[in-house]
């Protein structure tokens, strides 16, 4: 399971050794040895493997930056999938909630899995001319 790491927890200018980087990130012994394979620079190619404080930091907001997507106005999110996509067959359905705004979801196409999107008061009439929409009042 993937986890978000805060970008700020290393201190910028302190070393880490594996053992002292497991324990600030509560993670598993491989961990950081994966991070390795994945961008993450020690400081040296020397035993004992050691990284900067600020290369951490950097590392795990890339990684924060590169799970984020933005979403166009008529987009939604796909739980499965984790990317963008359109609705099957342009059918959704509002869920109201307080003050005009409307939680609004339907079907990806390709997995068959929820796809989702919050709307605020302003943009749901958008929604509601471009797709076919089934409303259900919260109860």
């Amino acid at each position: 399971m993937r986890r978000r790491h805060h970008p700020n927890k290393a201190k910028s200018n302190w070393v880490y050794d594996l053992k002292a980087t497991r324990s600030l990130y509560d993670v598993s012994r491989n961990t950081p040895l994966n991070w390795i394979k994945q961008g993450l620079h020690p400081i040296d190619d020397q035993k004992p493997v050691a990284f900067r404080g600020d290369e951490l930091n950097r590392f795990h907001l890339q990684r924060r930056q590169n799970l984020r997507c933005r979403l166009e106005p008529h987009e939604f999110f796909c739980v499965g999938c984790k990317r963008p996509k359109l609705p099957l067959d342009g059918e959704i359905e509002a869920i109201p909630s307080r003050k005009g705004a409307a939680r609004i979801t339907g079907v990806c196409p390709d997995c068959r899995g929820a796809v989702f999107r919050f709307v605020g008061p302003q943009g749901t009439s958008a929604f509601f001319e471009k797709y076919a929409v089934k409303s259900r009042d919260e109860k």
